[in-house]
């Protein structure tokens, strides 16, 4: 867990909530918030009361999703309530809170005279690895540039300008650096972003072997993850989930078999069995994978207990498009992007040309989300949900909670142009991951990496 520095300071008047209350008059004394330790679902504040206020000091504490409000009565209607007034509190802990979600936080302070003041809105990352605040927004506003890739195929470890990549597709973060599984040159690299610097922690030419660094091989990594201290590789054509230790570049089986030996076995570590695995996500508590050519989702746990979670309700190949309950339900064989909101994964199915809901809760169903014309990956920021279109070449945004949506970035054609908005063009994006407020995209056939602000 990291410990913030950041501090936030209340300053001004306090704020009637309704005609009825009574007016300050008093100047209200600066208070401050200052953020304590954070994991993936728990946010530890300590608060300093403001001074100038009459009585007993009561707190509400709001946890929501970015959103433009900017006056106590809409944090009140709109906010969502953690804690409701509580007198005499100097730290409060949030929990229940989404992994890897962004979430403005509001305090109000309230006397015994019904005076009211709100605290400065700040946001955070639900992410252990990064400290602090990030900027309080809606998500980026669709400025498209390329953060490193020369746009030609190559192995090139060296700055920002001028490395290179062969088909890049996943992407995580750990503390201040991406991590990509760069697909065809069977590579796991690094990109430093306080450097602006890449380099390769982990493999070489195809094959399988367990090894550190160089000496390690991969077979078409696609997609990979982390849980805060390790690197988790879907390693597509060896049917396996390799751990990889970002210090060290040392390489092991963390699921499947140790021969790249495919099929449909539920287990434990290498006893249990895979077909072409593509994409998986951490949500704090376990990992969840799309096992494409079984055309099902598998449930992974930090100890690597492997079982299905979803799918299976038609042969496979070819799979079906059934929406039911857990596992009565079915995928194509193309079943690819994975990422989560609240209790739901949300699932790309490119064949079925949809995106899936899927309840992580046992005895849970599976729903259509939306009808989308050949999607590849999502990512989450808040109450939108972002969605990159291979044949279209473009990325979507939704809102989830309405499903109202549409085009973000992408001109519908191949291309390589930074821009903003419908003005900026990709080849095939495939993987996104936010880091800060930032999206950041695999752009497979242009070999580079893409950032959204």
């Amino acid at each position: 867990m990291q410990n913030p520095s950041s501090t936030l300071t209340a300053i001004g008047l306090s704020k009637p909530s309704s005609a009825s209350s009574t007016t300050t008059t008093t100047p209200v004394a600066a208070g401050s918030i200052s953020l304590g330790s954070k994991t993936y679902t728990q946010l530890s504040l300590n608060l300093t009361s403001p001074s100038g206020m009459t009585g007993t000091i009561y707190y509400k504490i709001f946890a929501s999703y970015p959103d433009d409000w900017t006056s106590l009565n809409q944090v009140e209607t709109y906010g969502t309530l953690k804690l409701d007034y509580t007198s005499n509190i100097s730290s409060y802990t949030i929990t229940g809170l989404e992994p890897f979600q962004f979430y403005r936080v509001d305090i109000i302070a309230k006397d015994s005279a019904n005076n009211k003041i709100l605290f400065p809105t700040f946001c955070v990352q639900m992410d252990p690895n990064i400290s602090g605040t990030v900027s309080c927004s809606t998500g980026p506003t669709g400025i498209v540039t390329t953060l490193t890739g020369t746009g030609s195929s190559g192995t090139n470890d060296s700055s920002f300008s001028v490395a290179t990549f062969n088909q890049p597709q996943g992407i995580t973060a750990i503390g201040n650096a991406l991590y990509i599984a760069d697909s065809t040159n069977n590579r796991i690299r690094k990109l430093d972003l306080i450097t602006q610097s890449v380099t390769t922690i982990a493999g070489s030419t195809i094959g399988y072997t367990n090894a550190t660094g160089a000496s390690a091989q991969f077979s078409q990594p696609r997609g990979i993850t982390t849980d805060g201290t390790n690197l988790y590789v879907v390693d597509r054509n060896n049917h396996a989930v390799r751990l990889v230790n970002p210090s060290t570049g040392v390489v092991t089986t963390f699921a499947g078999a140790l021969t790249a030996i495919s099929g449909l076995t539920d287990g434990v570590g290498t006893t249990a069995r895979f077909n072409a695995p593509g994409y998986m996500i951490f949500n704090g508590t376990d990992f969840y994978l799309s096992d494409e050519d079984n055309c099902v989702v598998r449930k992974i746990t930090t100890s690597a207990v492997v079982t299905t979670h979803a799918g299976g309700g038609s042969s496979c190949p070819p799979g079906g498009n059934i929406n039911s309950s857990l596992l009565s339900s079915s995928f194509s064989q193309d079943i690819v992007g994975l990422t989560f909101y609240q209790n739901y994964i949300f699932a790309t199915d490119p064949t079925n040309n949809n995106v899936r809901k899927i309840d992580t809760n046992a005895g849970g169903n599976v729903s259509t989300f939306i009808n989308f014309s050949s999607p590849y990956a999502t990512a989450v920021y808040g109450k939108y949900i972002y969605i990159s279109e291979n044949i279209g070449h473009s990325i979507y945004k939704y809102n989830i909670e309405t499903g109202v949506g549409g085009i973000f970035v992408g001109s519908g054609s191949a291309g390589s142009s930074d821009g903003t908005g419908t003005s900026a063009s990709f080849n095939l994006p495939r993987a996104m991951a936010f880091f800060g407020n930032s999206l950041y995209v695999t752009d497979t056939l242009n070999h580079k990496i893409r950032k959204i602000e």
